[in-house]
């Protein structure tokens, strides 16, 4: 069961759909992985952000309990938003990456990622709704 929706007191994961942000610059590959999501997960409230720097700053309106991310194209920004989900928030984080190198993978390892995915990645319905049901408790 994910912490944020209890640290907050705002709301109950049971009650409520799941809250995803998906994070990506490349806004075709967002709106696929918005298809995915949404095919694994029906009810889930789902948040396209194409740039970090703003999906940083929106973080506490968002409040993911999954986060979506390729950190790649902005990775400054990208890796202080994992940092807050993982600590605040206490969410899942997805990294897809595009532009994945071993530095990239070990930062992710650090920051203690759910699932470490390099694109292009045949991400099943079956893995994904496996992952997400588990996010929501």
């Amino acid at each position: 069961m994910l912490l944020s929706s209890l640290a907050t007191g705002t709301r109950m994961p049971s009650k409520l759909p799941l809250q995803i942000l998906i994070v990506d610059p490349d806004i075709s590959a967002a709106q696929i992985t918005r298809a995915i999501v949404a095919r694994a997960t029906p009810d889930a409230q789902i948040t396209i952000e194409p740039d970090a720097q703003r999906a940083c700053r929106e973080l506490a309106r968002i409040q993911p309990d999954v986060l979506i991310i390729d950190p790649s194209p902005s990775l400054i920004a990208g890796l202080q938003l994992i940092a807050a989900v993982k600590g605040r928030h206490a969410g899942q984080v997805i990294v897809v990456a595009s532009a994945p190198t071993a530095e990239l993978r070990r930062r992710m390892h650090t920051l203690g990622t759910d699932l470490y995915l390099e694109k292009p990645t045949p991400l099943s319905i079956e893995r994904l709704r496996s992952l997400l049901t588990g996010a929501h408790g």
